[in-house]
């Protein structure tokens, strides 16, 4: 089953927190399907639980009357692992002291399929009890302090499994994904109705808070972009393991900038290491994030010239030709592989590309790549105020790399 969250102290919800019916617990394998196995057909499995309160259960093998798995427990929530001897399709059973089920599941095996690899989980957000983030964070205050962000407890609101997230960006929100893989979040605080965080299932969709852009079908990586009236985000995901970066951008002219930043160093996921920092980042830089596109202020972009009579040579623009442009550094953390191959794109808060470019004359080892950014749609037709999105893409025999970095046009 795959799920999403963090928690805090959970305060009165209204209406969300009384629901009129549906179940009050919830039994789940925290990895579905198994791929790794003890032997041919037989794998290791461990359990779930989640009840709305504490109450005395057990789970139980085959059925409600079958094979103990644990002792009576009065956990609102848990979990407990198998040994070496579950198969495909093996039931198991939440069950009260009357014998009643409370909740069941069924456990699939896929022995060592390779569309499962061990190491990840099929969720943009694995939400499983334990699950844990290590970020570094900066801000206007803070500079290279560790936030860590993790799936504190879970709970059944109006007959959906919700899971509580404590710390990180996301920290104070119920979190869950449904069947389609969306991640869905609620504030503890407020009780807000549900609203839609990430949508991987479509490019840009405006009812996401974060709309995500996609890359190749088979890429392990989606982007998102988020513009508000007074403040810019952007990152990105990783299937299986969560969120890789985000990065905030104050837009409010004088006092606008950076805002804070997190960037995943380490995660957790079932018990697991699935995440340490990578040995190649890549972040981008350009002269300002804000920009009045007025002579003077921006240079004009570069003419390709190779004489001495520049003026003279056909194609060149005429005198008072305003093109305005800004110059976009992609520097890498550690000399760059042989192979490698990246990509410079600007976008419009449609999500329009309005320039694009690949950068393939780069040396391997080279720490940073310019690049001129045009800021004009014609010649003297700047590109209108507004809020844009650069976007740098690096690819490399072991996967591909994103960064991204807001920028607003002033009036």
């Amino acid at each position: 089953m795959r799920s999403a969250g963090l928690a805090l102290l959970f305060l009165t919800i209204p209406a969300f927190a009384q629901p009129p019916a549906g179940p009050s617990a919830a039994l789940y394998p925290d990895t579905w399907p198994i791929a790794v196995c003890a032997s041919p057909g037989v794998a290791r499995a461990r359990l779930v639980w989640s009840l709305t309160s504490p109450a005395e259960t057990q789970i139980r093998v085959g059925s409600p009357a079958g094979t103990p798995l644990t002792g009576w427990n009065t956990e609102a929530n848990g979990s407990a692992s198998t040994g070496d001897w579950v198969t495909d399709g093996m039931s198991f059973f939440l069950v009260n002291p009357a014998g009643e089920t409370l909740a069941s599941t069924v456990v699939s095996v896929r022995c060592g399929d390779p569309n499962v690899p061990e190491d990840t989980r099929p969720s943009w957000l694995p939400l499983t009890i334990g699950n844990e983030w290590n970020y570094r964070f900066d801000s206007r205050s803070v500079t290279g302090a560790y936030s860590t962000m993790r799936v504190a407890s879970s709970r059944i609101i109006g007959g959906e499994l919700w899971f509580a997230v404590e710390g990180g960006s996301f920290g104070g929100f119920l979190l869950r994904e449904d069947e389609n893989g969306r991640i869905w979040r609620v504030n503890e605080l407020t009780a807000s109705a549900p609203q839609l965080l990430l949508d991987p299932t479509t490019d840009l969709n405006p009812a996401a808070l974060y709309p995500t852009r996609h890359g190749p079908a088979d890429t392990l990586f989606i982007s998102f972009t988020q513009i508000a009236p007074l403040d810019a985000r952007a990152g990105s995901f990783r299937k299986g393991t969560g969120m890789l970066e985000m990065t905030s951008t104050v837009l409010a002219g004088s006092s606008g900038g950076f805002g804070f930043s997190y960037k995943l160093i380490r995660a957790r996921i079932g018990g697991k290491l699935v995440y340490d920092t990578p040995d190649l980042s890549i972040t981008l830089g350009v002269e300002s994030q804000q920009l009045a596109l007025r002579p003077g202020l921006v240079p004009n972009c570069a003419v390709p010239c190779y004489f001495v009579a520049c003026s003279f040579v056909p194609g060149t623009d005429p005198p008072n030709t305003f093109k305005p442009c800004t110059r976009a550094r992609l520097t890498f953390n550690a000399p760059v592989p042989a192979g490698a191959t990246a990509q410079l794109r600007l976008t419009n808060s449609s999500g329009e590309t309005l320039f694009q470019t690949n950068l393939s004359d780069f040396a391997s080892g080279e720490s940073s790549v310019f690049q001129q950014l045009p800021l004009y749609s014609a010649p003297n037709l700047p590109l209108p105020p507004g809020a844009y999105l650069l976007t740098g893409t690096v690819n490399t025999a072991a996967g591909q790399l994103t960064s991204t970095m807001p920028i607003e046009i002033l009036r």
